[in-house]
C-alpha cells in the first residue's frame, strides 16, 4: 500500500521555507537600517552637509575674566550705551583698561538717566565704519535697537550675542565688528565672557569672506 505524502510537509520543503523566511526577515532589517542611515536633506532634495564642529584647539577659549584681557592683540575700541545699558558699559571698560592692552574710548551716555539710544550708538558705528576704531560695543537693554541702528552704517557688522556660542561664531563667520549687548538680558560676568570671546576669536576667513563681501553690493 502506497502512502501519499503531501508535499508542503515534506522535510525538504520545510527546509527551503525556513530559508525563504529567514532570508526575507534579513531584507526587511537591511531595509530599515537603509532608511535610519539616510542623510536628511533640504527641502530641494539635495543632501544636507553634516554639521562639523572645529577641532579642539583651533580656536581655543577665549578670556573669561576681566584680568585676562591683557592677552589679546592690541585694538582701539570704541564703545557707548543708552542708560539702561550705562552699567555693564562701565563694568567692560574697567575690565578692558585693567588688561592694559587696548585703547578703549567712550562715547557716553555718562549716566543712568533716561537718553535716545540713536544718540550714542551711531557715533560708535560711524567711527567704526571710518577706521578710526577695530571694534565697537554698543549697549542697551536688550541691545536689539542698538544692534539696529549700527547695522544702519554701511561698512558695520553688528552682531547681537548673548552667549558663548553666538560671541564665537560672529567672529569665526561674520567678522562682526560692532558687538551689541543687552544688559537685562545676562549678567555682569556672562558680558565679561562675550566681550573676551568677541575680541580674541579670528575670523575664519574662506567662504564667510566671499559672503560678507556680497552684503554691501
Amino acid at each position: 500500500m502506497h502512502r501519499t505524502v503531501n508535499k508542503m510537509t515534506a522535510p525538504g520543503c520545510e527546509v527551503s521555507r525556513a530559508l525563504i523566511l529567514s532570508i526575507l526577515s534579513i531584507l526587511f532589517i537591511l531595509s530599515k537600517c537603509r532608511c535610519r542611515c539616510r542623510k536628511p536633506t533640504y527641502h530641494s532634495g539635495r543632501p544636507r552637509p553634516p554639521l562639523v564642529r572645529p577641532p579642539a584647539g583651533l580656536h581655543p577659549p577665549g578670556p573669561t575674566r576681566p584680568q585676562d584681557l591683557h592677552e589679546i592683540s592690541r585694538m582701539r575700541i570704541a564703545i557707548g550705551s543708552d542708560h539702561a545699558g550705562y552699567d555693564y558699559k562701565t563694568i567692560i571698560i574697567e575690565a578692558i583698561q585693567k588688561g592694559g592692552k587696548h585703547e578703549i574710548v567712550d562715547f557716553g551716555t555718562d549716566s543712568a538717566e533716561s537718553v535716545d539710544y540713536p544718540t550714542y550708538i551711531r557715533p560708535v558705528a560711524e567711527a567704526v565704519a571710518r577706521g578710526e576704531f577695530e571694534r565697537g560695543i554698543v549697549l542697551g537693554g536688550s541691545g536689539n535697537g542698538e544692534a539696529i541702528v549700527a547695522n544702519r552704517v554701511r561698512g558695520v557688522r553688528c552682531t547681537l550675542c548673548w552667549n558663548e556660542d553666538s560671541a564665537r561664531l560672529a567672529r569665526q563667520h561674520n567678522d562682526a565688528n560692532v558687538l551689541s549687548l543687552g544688559e537685562r538680558m545676562m549678567t555682569p560676568e556672562m558680558a565679561l565672557t562675550i566681550v573676551g570671546l568677541w575680541l580674541e576669536t579670528p575670523f575664519d576667513g574662506g567662504r564667510h569672506a566671499r559672503r560678507i563681501a556680497m552684503i554691501d553690493q
